[in-house]
């Protein structure tokens, strides 16, 4: 079983020796430690349960799970036979961790791990790189496949998130009689040598080999070596010194012909400042500008299922590819997310007006978000009452729009409700206790502040 114990004193020792070559005080340096991690407590745990909570948070927003299946649901994948593999194995997994009555809950994982299988479509990778890899589901996902790599090695720096991959690639090896499972730290905390990944393997051509370190020790990592890189929804989350760490790693290690799959809401660097206590101060390096610094090119630039998914290479796109997706083309995070978040709005506008749905805003004080947003593109459309959280006592002076109590609004809500404030969830959470189980929240964002919240009744 693996050591958080010793995952976190070597932590440690990695980030004294990289705060010795720094000029800041390392007493605040947050290398490999990760703002939203910090605030899930995923970094330690005394109970074996805590684990089996990453399931599903690792993927994509559960606000998007809906969106997620209606974009499946057009594909012609035949997923049933590696949904029960993959639901199978995770039940094993748990088992083997905890005595306690719980059980995995992975329709998201689920969900994504298929999205990713039909974006990737015929890649069959022989060595993938999967930095931050959460709870293990791409791991499962490729392992499991009809032509799993020859190998497969998973970077992380999140204490629980590293002891669920071990348990993964565990089950993984015991399941498959060709695949061997090797994690790095373990060698060196028993002090042993550490296999060389780029001969590892070459005795016997049908063997597979999982591998994991931390990424502390990604400097043994083989150059030009890996036909696949992975980043699922990581590299919004880095603070900047590691953040410059794992784009240098990807521009060392990718082969020659090989490609980079990033997928995400990729736009915190945008949105940084409404971060609170200093949250985005670890976000904040601009993705679009880093691939390109190191010599990668957009090939697949889309909003997918709810979050936005590139693939990049080493060669530029083609004429064709950029007219097609003109997103490919994008120089800049900023640019990128004001491009993408205008074609969320418009989306949703048109499905308002193609529907006839009434709407109800809620907003801040002084309505800004919505003024500059939402009201230039939406002329044709009629929106019925405003609102937001101190309604109740502001009068026009606070906005150029005539408010209502909030109560109003929940007395009897709108088809929809726009929402244009940073704290959607706060909104969500007060709109589920006060309608009760009378409607379904359908919840549709790409990029805060904007969502808009369908009400279905039940």
């Amino acid at each position: 079983m693996f050591s958080v114990n010793g995952f976190e004193i070597e932590k440690r020792q990695a980030k004294l020796a990289r705060a010795a070559q720094s000029s800041g005080d390392y007493l605040f340096t947050s290398d490999y430690t990760y703002y939203s991690d910090l605030q899930n407590q995923w970094e330690t745990s005394y109970s074996n349960t805590k684990l089996i909570q990453l399931l599903g948070t690792q993927s994509l927003s559960k606000y998007q799970t809906k969106t997620a299946t209606e974009w499946l649901e057009k594909s012609t994948t035949d997923d049933a036979s590696f949904i029960e593999a993959f639901q199978t194995t995770y039940d094993r997994v748990v088992r083997s961790i905890t005595t306690c009555p719980v059980k995995s809950d992975l329709p998201i994982d689920v969900l994504e791990t298929r999205v990713d299988r039909q974006l990737l479509g015929d890649v069959k990778p022989l060595r993938v790189l999967d930095i931050g890899g959460g709870a293990g589901r791409n791991m499962v996902q490729f392992m499991l496949s009809d032509l799993p790599p020859k190998q497969y090695v998973s970077v992380d720096s999140i204490a629980l998130c590293y002891a669920m991959q071990n348990a993964v690639a565990s089950e993984l090896s015991n399941q498959l009689s060709d695949t061997t499972f090797i994690d790095l730290l373990d060698y060196k905390l028993a002090h042993l040598a550490t296999p060389d990944l780029k001969t590892l393997g070459q005795e016997n051509e049908s063997d597979q080999q999982i591998v994991m370190l931390p990424g502390w020790m990604t400097g043994s990592l083989p150059n030009q070596h890996f036909d696949l890189i992975l980043c699922n929804h990581v590299l919004d989350d880095l603070p900047p010194e590691d953040f410059k760490m794992f784009m240098a790693l990807i521009e060392r290690t990718l082969a020659p012909e090989g490609q980079v799959y990033c997928r995400g809401s990729q736009h915190r660097s945008a949105i940084k400042d409404i971060y609170p206590l200093g949250g985005g101060t670890y976000h904040g390096l601009d993705i679009t500008q880093a691939f390109a610094q190191i010599g990668l090119h957009a090939h697949f630039a889309q909003r997918v299922a709810g979050e936005f998914t590139r693939i990049f290479k080493t060669t530029p796109p083609s004429e064709a590819i950029l007219e097609s997706q003109p997103l490919c083309s994008v120089t800049s995070d900023h640019e990128l997310v004001q491009a993408l978040q205008a074609d969320f709005i418009q989306e949703q506008l048109s499905l308002i007006e193609s529907k006839n749905l009434n709407v109800d805003v809620w907003g801040e004080a002084g309505f800004a978000t919505f003024n500059s947003l939402i009201k230039p593109v939406a002329s044709e459309l009629h929106f019925g009452r405003f609102t937001h959280r101190f309604a109740f006592r502001d009068t026009l002076q606070y906005s150029d729009l005539t408010l209502s109590d909030k109560e109003e609004l929940f007395a009897q809500p709108a088809s929809v409700i726009l929402v244009a404030v940073n704290n959607t969830d706060s909104v969500i959470r007060e709109l589920t206790e006060a309608l009760g189980d009378e409607f379904e929240l359908d919840v549709r964002s790409f990029s805060l502040p904007i969502a808009f919240i369908y009400l279905e009744k039940r």
